[in-house]
């Protein structure tokens, strides 16, 4: 067999490689998104529907906010709690004064499909189940401390530039969630590929 068509065959075996391992790693993340999808669109439901479960991440993210508020410099109260009326009706909600501006916590607020995201990554990762515990623990509980302080800091913003406030809530920070999300993902997912290839 000629050198050249030695090269070719080896060319094509790389770019099969290539195209496999492209493949492993895109099949999850697709079933991660589908997942992740169905999940938020079930909360998104029984938030507006059924009133089964969504209301406790709301609760529960207010009670976060006034432990917070005890530990850090930054006047923080619940002014009400539930359905509250706004212009597209009526939601599940919690008015929260934060450094003198009052905030409605709802759904959004939550960051409910950045914690969904995480936990779909999570439970299709090739990680053994040891790795997913310790790292999906990490991982929300960086998500939870960040989130809280994004809502604080937007009560913050709110109250010295309101201007702002919208295009900071609506924007600034639902990309951070992302990239912080992602970033986690692909720290924690490059340190097993990298044991593993030190391992063969």
């Amino acid at each position: 067999m000629k050198l050249k068509e030695k090269e070719i065959i080896k060319q094509n075996q790389v770019r099969q490689k290539i195209r496999s391992e492209m493949y492993n790693e895109l099949i999850p993340i697709a079933k991660s998104f589908a997942l992740w999808l169905a999940l938020v669109t079930i909360v998104s439901f029984d938030y507006n529907v059924w009133h089964l479960f969504a209301n406790y991440f709301i609760s529960i993210t207010a009670g976060i906010l006034v432990g917070l508020g005890k530990i850090l410099p930054v006047g923080i109260k619940i002014i009400d709690t539930g359905y509250i009326a706004i212009a597209s009706g009526k939601v599940f909600g919690v008015h929260v004064l934060i450094a003198k501006f009052m905030m409605l916590v709802e759904l959004e607020c939550t960051g409910y499909y950045a914690f969904l995201s995480i936990f779909c990554l999570l439970l299709f990762a090739s990680w053994n189940i040891k790795e997913k515990l310790i790292r999906g623990a990490i991982m929300f509980l960086v998500l939870l401390v960040v989130n809280n302080i994004r809502i604080i800091l937007l009560g913050w913003v709110g109250h010295r530039f309101l201007n702002a406030f919208n295009s900071i809530h609506d924007y600034v920070w639902n990309i951070l969630l992302v990239a912080i999300c992602l970033a986690m993902w692909l720290y924690f997912d490059k340190s097993t590929v990298k044991a593993q290839t030190i391992k063969a």
